[in-house]
């Protein structure tokens, strides 16, 4: 995936955390005014426990997201650096066979 679609992604991603966010709000600050009219209702109680379990959830469904992310992007970076280190090693190998192998077999031929 190239970056410009992936910063894409993420934008979309905030966005729609972010209107999530709002709607939790708004549905709270209702439900916080209902559970202030009507103290006695326990239906009303129990629509707001159940939505604050549900919050609490989506809270944890950010997290290991954020968590699961977190690790894809160390992943990646040792992975790039593994890459780049066997890179370089390889480079040495060839250097030291140009050097001492290759370049002694030329001169036994010469």
């Amino acid at each position: 995936m190239n970056q410009s679609l992936i910063e894409a992604y993420k934008k979309l991603d905030n966005i729609k955390e972010l209107e999530c966010d709002i709607n939790i709000s708004k549905v709270l600050e209702v439900l916080n005014k209902w559970n202030n009219k009507a103290k006695d209702n326990g239906e009303l109680k129990k629509v707001i426990e159940a939505f604050l379990e549900i919050q609490w959830h989506i809270i944890e469904l950010k997290r290991d997201r954020d968590l699961a992310l977190k690790g894809l992007v160390q992943y990646k970076l040792q992975r790039n650096q593994a890459i780049d280190e066997r890179n370089e090693t390889l480079t040495k190998i060839k250097r030291y066979e140009d050097q001492y192998i290759n370049g002694h077999n030329r001169r036994r031929k010469e």
